[in-house]
């Protein structure tokens, strides 16, 4: 009987006993192949079917989120967190819908997000007033006029307001930085030196 006849031989003399002694016990099946390398197969999961599967579970853990500041006329305004791929539309259903008063034409739905960013929804009424002014009603947007977005100017469009000068410019946009955003147009009167007599001066000429 030549070599092969014999590995043949025990390899089923090993299927039946694992087959008949094993089941029960789901011990693993060892074969020697003819080229004299093991072959390991067990009952359950192998080891790179495990492997494989961890690794697509870990994937779908890792998801990239993003929080979004959603304010003015919706029905909850707050933070809400989004997927990384949101876009406007989704942030103002989260935020429960628009008002009956909200100003559609002033959002464009479809932007895309980005972490950290505030959505302001005006009124219809904000909206007329801030056209008859000549600002923006993009909340985004940056403009010379005397409408001022507490929230998106730079420095040079914060000095445009009355006694609002460098230093408090600078004090205006480390608020807004470590706080999200201003919420309302009082909160203002937070940052140091601007008190009631100032906000008076500036009030109408501010939104956030």
């Amino acid at each position: 009987m030549n070599i092969r006849k014999i590995r043949l031989g025990i390899c089923l003399l090993l299927l039946a006993l694992n087959l008949t002694g094993c089941k029960g016990n789901e011990m693993p099946l060892v074969i020697e192949t003819e080229t004299g390398r093991t072959q390991e197969t067990e009952t359950g999961i192998s080891d790179s079917g495990i492997r494989q599967s961890d690794k697509q579970q870990t994937d779908e853990q890792v998801k990239t989120e993003i929080f979004i500041d959603v304010s003015g006329a919706v029905v909850n305004p707050g933070v809400y967190e989004l997927p990384a791929d949101a876009r406007i539309y989704e942030a103002i259903e989260r935020a429960g819908g628009l008002l009956p008063d909200a100003d559609q034409d002033s959002l464009n739905q479809a932007e895309k997000l980005s972490d950290g960013q505030k959505i302001r929804v005006y009124t219809s009424a904000e909206a007329e007033t801030m056209a008859i002014a000549g600002a923006p009603a993009d909340p985004g947007a940056h403009s010379d006029s005397s409408i001022v977005n507490l929230n998106t100017a730079d420095e040079a469009g914060l000095m445009t307001l009355p006694g609002i000068g460098e230093a408090k410019a600078k004090d205006i946009i480390a608020y807004r930085t470590e706080q999200g955003g201003f919420k309302s147009i009082e909160e203002i009167k937070n940052i140091s030196g601007i008190k009631d007599a100032v906000f008076n001066k500036i009030k109408d000429k501010i939104v956030v």
